[in-house]
């Protein structure tokens, strides 16, 4: 992934933000995942690519960044990400 795009979004601990297992979305450090069960506590995540892309949708409503907010507002009543609408038409094809 290009770094340029992960430079335009702010984290309150700008030095860290260039290293490559840190996440954005949860402003912290993830270098010690590399197994499901480091991470996930919805049951429907998968390793990722990159360290800092394996999170859990539930790690989101711990976390206290901008876009973990952001995350929370879309999920709202669902337990997980995978269980809304807009994600569950995308996986079926099933667009309305």
């Amino acid at each position: 992934m290009d770094q340029r795009a992960f430079n335009r979004f702010p984290s309150s601990n700008s030095a860290v933000a260039s290293n490559r297992s840190f996440c954005i979305l949860l402003d912290k450090d993830v270098s010690d995942r590399k197994e499901l069960s480091d991470f996930c506590e919805c049951g429907n995540c998968s390793i990722q690519k990159s360290v800092r892309e394996s999170i859990c949708c539930k790690e989101a409503f711990q976390s206290t960044s901008p876009f973990a907010a952001n995350l929370r507002s879309v999920l709202g009543e669902y337990n997980c990400i995978c269980e809304t609408p807009n994600v569950l038409a995308i996986v079926t094809n099933s667009f309305s």
